[in-house]
């Protein structure tokens, strides 16, 4: 059953009336009338009552609705209630706060009517509640924002309005949440806005009614809000301004004590320039000097920045000899470093080409030079006895065929030269230096001190005849010089071996002999060594072709290695036992067999750890016990015979030596069984090899013997070995970048610059400290004894024109010169016409220069040919010339013709200046070229000048092209060999 009717005496919708009627729910907004109009004694009517369709009229039931009917009924009925509101005035309004207003716009036609409710806020009157009715509807407004009740669509008479407006009166107004003065820090945000009818911050959500007070629940959230928020912030703001205060507090009394201090060094500073203005220059440099805690070379650095300041202009600095030293170092060093130092005026250093002017004082030339030899000895002078001692070193190095004319004594660099004179007939073809032979000075006890001493050019290796006069002549120099050469380190080089015998030295079983007498003291021997490095790779490489040595101790085999490696790579997770083990070590390429770092490491003792324990752990090495001894033994011999720290050095009674004694006795047991063919020759060592071996053993026991009973505490043995020059020719071919060849003319450039600085270079320490003896010689040689050594080379361009000059002079008088030229001269020089043409251009160049070096305007005038030639010989000239080129005089066109031809005939020779100019004066009626200048003063000179210039310049020229056509054919060659497979 249905609901029940709530009106009294009505059945509808009970059990007992089985009726169906339509029900009608009770109207919210017209409760009060349904309950004034439907009085019940025992309850009150709800709005969840219904009421039956019994007690309404049936043109009160509305059977059919539709939109459009509803609202033209509701349009309409505005519309008069519009109309009786303009014409009567019959609404009344619930107070005096409320007004009605007739509002008229475009000439009456279109009314309004406003009925509002003012108040006032914060002393300005304010709309706060108002309903503007128009013929189109009604719309409610609180604070300006439009309201909706649900009601105002049920406003359709003057009844309903005057009801509507009662109860638009009694709704309470919500007044926002906080006021915008008590927050001024808050800003408008998504949740809630500026209200500026009430001054406020309204909540977005705000239904501009409440039930109580004067806020809504959603103004009252946001007004705790932004209190809580305001306080915070005054709080932050509060405590951000007392410490600014602070900070601002603290920061005036720094300043103000900023600016006493700066006062106060003000005044200091001033004071300080009066004091330096009345100090001179010397008291100053005495003051430095007695700065104790100051290194020497900050001494230096700061007197020559203060001497600086003196001069307004960099070309007019004057620099001290130490800094010139120091700075000479420096570019040597690095040049790249100088110029950025220099650039960026960081120091205060001298020009590039000052540098050089001092550097090229030292001649590049091979042989042994007297004035190196006369600084080397004021260097030694600074040492003690023990660094006194030493060995000499040499090797030689591979360079590439280039040939070059040195100016300064027109004689060619790049041809064999072991510093003697040449035949004049000799020729360059058949010496083209290949190898570059250097000797170095090792001192046994001071780890700095190894000084290059000799340099010679070689045409393939050079004989040991040859080596054997080269080193007595070294010898007796570095003798001279104060040091005390106690043996000879090489290679096992056929050419070494051949010296060997030169001095009897011999690695023969049962007759080895190791030195010799001293050839400079009887009483002193000289004892003779094999690099040791060189000895173990040599070791190496024949173990490794053999593949199995029958030593003493039993079978070697080169595979126990090889398994050593494939176990121990494959081992999990990457772990290794012998870690530095690698491919390379068990098959070296031909180029990885020359190192030595490759050869050491597989005779290592970790090596034979590492066989040992995979011997334990597998069958496959049951038989590695041979390879272990023999890993062992050679092992310690290395060790033995490269001793680098003073803590391992031989001393008396040292272990070292009974592994030298047992390691000779061991390998003179293992030749035995070869005499007596136990074993043959393939399962031994090479014979140079094993003399070496020999040789090296008993001359390193004698002399350490030697040295010991001699004062010296400790011998280091590694001293004894080629390491000082091989890194001297590793820095070569670092800084050449030449694929590790460089021509022997950047050879000799680089070994001059190392030279150099390994003759200046001050010493950081020695590794034998405890033997110097107590001195205060100075231990490096200075820049004034370097200038006073290496004086200015006389050989320069100047003094070959006086040579030329004299000649001259000597030949006219002799012979009167012949004024008058005899044309049938030049008839015997046959050139092709393309030949002239070059000729006539380099006339051209020489006469041009000749004009600028020459300040007489008659001997110009006549150095040029004033009229325009139209000779075929001036073609090329006249082509290449753009309006500045000048045409030589015609007497020296002819004059280089003959020059051209005796030069070409001398090309290929050695001394090829000198035997030009000697067939140039020596040909009949030569004299007849001289010049016939009206300038009787200076015809000579530009005589003796043009043909020195042209001859220099033609010569290099030549050589020049030859080296490219050389580098040309190398770069060919080296690009076919990678094409093919080896």
């Amino acid at each position: 059953m249905g609901r029940k009717c709530v009106v009294p005496n009505c059945s509808s919708g009970y059990k007992g009336n089985p009726e169906k009627v339509s029900v009608f729910r009770v109207p919210k907004d017209r409760l009060l009338e349904w309950q004034r109009a439907i009085p019940r004694k025992d309850r009150q009517l709800t709005v969840n009552d219904v009421v039956c369709a019994k007690h309404f009229n049936r043109e009160d039931i509305v059977t059919e609705v539709t939109t459009e009917s509803i609202e033209n009924k509701h349009q309409q009925s505005i519309e008069i209630l519009f109309d009786r509101l303009i014409s009567e005035n019959i609404l009344k309004l619930p107070s005096k706060s409320w007004a009605l207003h007739i509002i008229t716009d475009q000439g009456n036609e279109n009314k309004k009517i406003c009925i509002s409710m003012v108040t006032v806020i914060d002393e300005t009157v304010e709309m706060k509640k108002s309903i503007l009715i128009a013929k189109d509807g009604l719309k409610c407004f609180i604070f300006g924002s439009p309201f909706l009740p649900s009601t105002l669509n049920e406003v359709n008479s003057v009844q309903t309005l005057q009801t509507f407006l009662d109860y638009f009166d009694s709704l309470e107004v919500c007044y926002g949440g906080a006021k915008i003065n008590k927050c001024p820090s808050a800003f408008q945000t998504t949740f809630y806005q500026f209200d500026r009818h009430c001054n406020v911050w309204r909540h977005i959500h705000c239904t501009y009614t409440t039930n109580r007070g004067q806020q809504c629940f959603y103004c009252k959230k946001i007004t705790r809000a932004l209190y809580d928020f305001q306080r915070k912030n005054k709080t932050l703001i509060t405590t951000k301004l007392s410490s600014l205060r602070k900070k601002l507090k603290i920061s005036n009394r720094q300043q103000n004590r900023l600016q006493t201090k700066t006062q106060r060094i003000l005044s200091e500073l001033k004071l300080s320039k009066e004091k330096i203005k009345r100090i001179d220059e010397e008291s100053l440099f005495n003051k430095i000097d007695n700065l104790d805690n100051l290194p020497l070379a900050q001494k230096i650095l700061i007197k020559e920045c203060y001497k600086m300041t003196k001069y307004n202009k960099k070309t007019s600095r004057r620099y001290t000899s130490d800094w010139l030293l120091t700075c000479l170092l420096l570019h040597i060093r690095s040049p790249a470093a100088y110029r950025f130092l220099r650039n960026n005026d960081i120091l205060p250093l001298p020009q590039i080409s000052t540098v050089r002017k001092y550097l090229s004082r030292v001649s590049i030339k091979c042989g042994l030079d007297q004035q190196f030899f006369e600084a080397f000895k004021k260097k030694v002078e600074g040492k003690n006895s023990f660094q006194k001692q030493g060995i000499l070193i040499f090797d030689e190095m591979t360079v590439r065929q280039n040939i070059e004319l040195n100016v300064t004594n027109t004689k060619l660099i790049g041809i064999q030269d072991f510093g003697l004179e040449h035949p004049k007939t000799s020729k360059t073809a058949d010496k083209k230096a290949d190898h570059a032979l250097v000797f170095l000075f090792s001192s046994l006890t001071d780890q700095e001190f190894n000084q290059p001493v000799a340099v010679y050019a070689a045409k393939g290796p050079t004989n040991g005849t040859c080596l054997a006069q080269l080193m007595i002549e070294v010898i007796r120099k570095l003798e001279y010089c104060g040091v005390v050469i106690h043996g000879i380190v090489s290679d096992g080089a056929s050419t070494n071996r051949r010296m060997w015998k030169e001095f009897g030295i011999t690695g023969e079983l049962d007759n080895a002999v190791n030195k010799c007498v001293h050839p400079l003291d009887e009483l002193r021997y000289l004892f003779f060594f094999s690099d040791a490095p060189h000895l173990v790779k040599c070791l190496r490489n024949r173990f490794l072709k053999a593949s199995i040595l029958q030593t003493p101790d039993g079978k070697v085999n080169w595979m126990h290695y090889k398994m050593l490696f494939d176990y121990d790579k494959n081992l999990p997770h990457n772990l290794r036992i012998c870690p530095k083990l690698t491919q390379m070590h068990i098959q070296p390429t031909n180029f990885m067999k020359m190192r030595v770092k490759l050869a050491t490491q597989i005779f290592s003792n970790s090596v034979a750890d590492g066989l040992h324990y995979f011997k334990q752990k597998y069958k496959e090495f049951e038989e590695v016990d041979s390879t272990i001894k023999f890993t062992k033994r050679v092992n310690n011999l290395f060790d033995a015979l490269n001793r680098r720290h003073p803590l391992e050095g031989i001393r008396e009674n040292s272990k070292d030596f009974d592994t030298l004694n047992e390691n000779l006795a061991w390998f003179n047991e293992w030749e035995r069984m070869v005499e007596e063919g136990k074993i043959s020759k393939s399962q031994f060592l090479t014979k140079s090899t094993t003399e070496g071996l020999r040789v090296t053993i008993l001359s390193t026991i004698e002399l350490c013997k030697y040295l010991l009973s001699n004062g010296f505490k400790y011998v280091l043995t590694n001293k004894m070995n080629q390491d000082p020059l091989e890194r001297f020719f590793g820095t070569i071919r670092l800084a050449d970048c030449a694929n590790g060849h460089p021509t022997f003319i950047t050879f000799l450039q680089l070994y001059r610059m190392l030279t150099v600085y390994k003759l200046l270079k001050p010493p950081k320490f020695g590794n034998c400290t405890q033997m110097q003896e107590n001195s205060n010689a100075n231990n490096s040689l200075s820049f004034n004894d370097f200038k006073n050594v290496f004086e200015t080379n006389p050989e320069c361009g100047k003094n070959h024109v006086e040579k030329i000059k004299m000649k001259i002079e000597y030949i006219l008088d002799t012979d009167s010169p012949i004024n008058e030229i005899d044309e049938q001269l030049f008839e015997d020089v046959t050139t092709t016409e393309i030949v002239d043409n070059s000729i006539y251009y380099l006339a051209g160049f020489v006469a041009k220069k000749l004009y600028n070096t020459s300040k007489c305007n008659i001997c110009r005038e006549q150095l040029y040919n004033k009229e325009d030639p139209c000779s075929s010989t001036s073609e090329f000239t006249s082509t290449k010339s753009r309006g500045w080129l000048n045409h030589p005089d015609s007497l020296m066109f002819n004059m280089f013709r003959w020059v051209e031809g005796i030069l070409m005939k001398y090309i290929d020779f050695v001394d090829v200046f000198d035997a030009t100019i000697e067939e140039l004066f020596a040909t009949k009626n030569f004299m007849t070229i001289y010049f016939p200048f009206s300038c009787e003063e200076h015809r000579l000179e530009i005589f003796s000048k043009a043909i020195y210039f042209y001859t220099i310049m033609r010569i290099k020229q030549f050589y020049k092209q030859e080296q490219e056509k050389t580098t040309k054919a190398c770069a060919e060659k080296r690009k076919e060999s990678r094409l093919q497979t080896t």
